[in-house]
C-alpha cells in the first residue's frame, strides 16, 4: 500500500492507495459479480484543521436507518462534516467550530 500526506496551507489530506489501481472485480450493489462495470469513481476525504471533514467526490450520505440525507444548498461541489459536535445541521458543517474554539489537527504518522 502506497500511503501519502498531502499539506496544502491549513489543510491535511490522508489518501491510502490509489483507488482504481489493481482493481480487477467489480461488483455491483447487490455485490455479484460485475466484470464490464467501471471501477468506481475515487472519493477523497480531507480532514481540515480545526475544521470538518471535507468530501470531494460523489457519495450516497445516509441516516442510521439509511434514508438518504441531503447536505444544505451551497455553491460548493463537496460535502463539510461537522467534527467538533457543535454545528446546529449535524452532520454538516456550518462553521460553528470556528466560535466553538475547536482545535483538532491531524496528521498521518510518517
Amino acid at each position: 500500500m502506497n500511503n501519502q500526506t498531502l499539506a496544502a496551507g491549513s489543510e491535511a489530506a490522508y489518501l491510502g492507495r490509489d483507488c482504481r489501481a489493481n482493481m480487477s472485480d467489480h461488483h455491483n450493489s447487490d455485490d455479484r459479480h460485475d466484470s464490464g462495470a467501471e471501477p468506481p469513481p475515487c472519493v477523497r476525504i480531507r480532514v481540515r484543521d480545526d475544521g470538518p471533514l471535507v468530501v470531494d467526490g460523489d457519495v450516497d450520505l445516509v441516516d442510521g436507518e439509511g434514508r438518504p440525507l441531503s447536505p444544505p444548498p451551497s455553491t460548493k461541489s463537496n460535502i463539510a462534516l461537522c467534527r467538533c459536535g457543535q454545528s446546529a445541521a449535524k452532520p454538516f458543517c456550518d462553521g460553528a467550530h470556528r466560535g466553538a474554539g475547536f482545535a483538532s489537527c491531524i496528521r498521518a504518522p510518517e
